[in-house]
């Protein structure tokens, strides 16, 4: 009995490896960047050789703004793969392209990059996809010398408000007891004056 469960999965263990081992991985041939009327236009060529379609994931970063597009690659086909990024002006654009391969590409663009002119795609490293961009000269001048604030300093900031509240309100409330106290004695000694 033993030996036939062992046996039994074993056999599935064996029907995974080569279902998984069957899974193509896409490549990506080439990545191209031109910049277009202000459009940053990227061209990604990917190749598909397995036996059934695949989907690929790129996901852009342009400062804090962050797009995700999936796209599908018929078996046994390249594709050429075109994504417009629009109204862009100086700074990097970091692409994250993935499905079997995990690809990482960065584009840089100047305030006096050329129109229609080829520009260079470098590949990086994941971690320097994940490091957060530097906002840019212009972009801080846009935001008149406003701080962004994060959400915990947001949330640090209402509670202290609201205790700052509570506080008041109780001191009020202390005192509005407090002179009512000394309007009772005031009350009790003309009594006793009065008597």
């Amino acid at each position: 009995m033993n030996l036939k469960n062992l046996l039994v999965c074993l056999s599935f263990i064996l029907l995974f490896s080569i279902v998984f081992s069957q899974q193509s991985e896409i490549e990506v041939v080439a990545v191209k960047a031109s910049l277009q009327q202000k459009n940053l236009v990227v061209e990604i060529i990917a190749i598909n050789p397995g036996e059934r379609e695949e989907k690929i994931t790129i996901t852009t970063k342009y400062f804090d703004w962050v797009d995700e597009r999936v796209e599908a690659l018929p078996r046994e086909k390249t594709k050429k793969i075109t994504y417009i990024l629009h109204s862009v002006t100086s700074g990097t654009v970091k692409m994250s392209i993935s499905n079997g391969v995990n690809k990482f590409i960065e584009v840089a663009l100047t305030e006096n990059t050329a129109e229609n002119k080829e520009l260079s795609v470098k590949e990086i490293t994941a971690e320097e996809y994940s490091l957060p961009e530097p906002e840019s000269e212009e972009r801080e001048s846009k935001g008149n010398g406003l701080k962004k604030f994060n959400p915990i300093e947001i949330a640090i900031v209402i509670v202290l408000f609201f205790v700052l509240a509570v506080a008041a309100k109780m001191l009020l409330e202390r005192g509005k007891k407090q002179v009512i106290i000394q309007e009772m004695r005031v009350e009790r000694q003309v009594k006793k004056i009065q008597l």
